[in-house]
């Protein structure tokens, strides 16, 4: 009799990647880069009695799991690869300037952000920070960052505006949350605003970056920030009721404590565009595979397609595909 089919291989490739540094710039529109793709010459399986794992691959290298899920991060271990974790501090500006529609804008921008994150990615974790004359941080069962999209939209629906803008406070704080209890893979700080800021601790030294002392000495929490930690800073300014040269000012600003994006929006709906924007940017998949796993048998061939998204930002997109072990599965000789 024939051999029945007896075990489904998960997907056993890596690819190598001579990762480039990840500097993304975003734009409130603009169209989808068109992916590019990589084939895997016929996978010839030689054997079914042995499951086959995921190969180890070197370290800075860009790895694709059973999923086809891609990870910009370094892996050096053998056995299944997983996503990348990510874990988020909204700070968000809640002074008096944001009354009325603002305010509202805000948070069903926020409501829409949370529910296109978790629904892309279920094991994100979000928390929330606002700033006014204070700052304030919301909790979730006694803890900063949560997964829970019901909580999230409780916590959201809470804000309210009033007060000044100490905006160095409310960075600070979402720097501590996540040194104190970060432990995902990617982090993430979204730093929105609708002005310049005018309250808190200010720097009006002779190296002072900015005029406004207050900038000054948010720049300066920013630069201190980046020495010790690997965020991802996402800077919006929501000028809806700004000279043109504050405008321009404030800008600047923005600009200077990021390092992932800046954008900037005058309008409501524009507000919610952006932060749908932001959501797809982080949870975008830099490289997808087109089957998550295959039924062989021995003698079987099948071909394997890599494709680069959007996502994908580094110029070098050399692959080499390769087995974890050729005595089950084996890539054909042109790979």
């Amino acid at each position: 009799m024939k051999r029945r089919i007896k075990e489904i291989i998960a997907c056993l490739l890596a690819a190598i990647f001579v990762m480039q540094t990840f500097e993304p710039a975003l734009a409130a529109t603009g169209k989808a880069e068109p992916e590019e793709e990589s084939c895997m010459p016929d996978v010839a399986v030689e054997s079914t009695d042995v499951p086959v794992k995921v190969v180890k691959i070197d370290e800075h290298g860009l790895s694709v799991d059973a999923n086809g899920i891609g990870s910009q991060e370094s892996v050096a271990s053998e056995g299944a690869i997983g996503t990348e974790t990510h874990e988020i501090v909204l700070v968000l500006d809640s002074s008096g300037s944001m009354s009325g529609d603002r305010i509202r804008e805000l948070k069903e921008a926020c409501l829409g952000f949370a529910s296109d994150i978790l629904r892309e990615d279920p094991e994100a974790k979000i928390a929330i920070v606002t700033f006014a004359s204070d700052v304030k941080v919301y909790e979730f069962s006694g803890k900063y960052f949560t997964s829970d999209l019901v909580a999230l939209q409780s916590a959201i629906n809470k804000i309210s505006s009033g007060g000044n803008t100490a905006m160095n406070a409310g960075l600070a704080k979402a720097d501590e949350l996540l040194y104190k209890y970060g432990t995902a893979d990617k982090k993430f700080i979204i730093q929105m605003a609708d002005g310049e800021p005018n309250n808190g601790q200010g720097y009006s030294g002779a190296d002072a970056r900015f005029n406004n002392k207050y900038e000054s000495e948010i720049y300066n929490t920013y630069t201190a920030m980046q020495q010790t930690a690997n965020y991802h800073v996402l800077t919006l300014g929501f000028f809806h009721s700004m000279s043109e040269t504050s405008k321009k000012n404030a800008r600047e600003f923005m600009k200077s404590i990021q390092n992932s994006g800046y954008i900037e929006v005058g309008s409501g709906d524009e507000l919610t565009f952006s932060f749908s924007n932001i959501s797809s940017f982080i949870s975008v998949k830099p490289v997808t595979l087109n089957k998550s796993a295959m039924i062989s048998y021995p003698g079987y061939a099948e071909r394997l397609t890599l494709r680069f998204t959007s996502g994908y930002k580094a110029t070098d997109k050399t692959v080499t595909w390769i087995s974890s072990n050729p005595a089950i599965a084996k890539v054909g000789a042109d790979g």
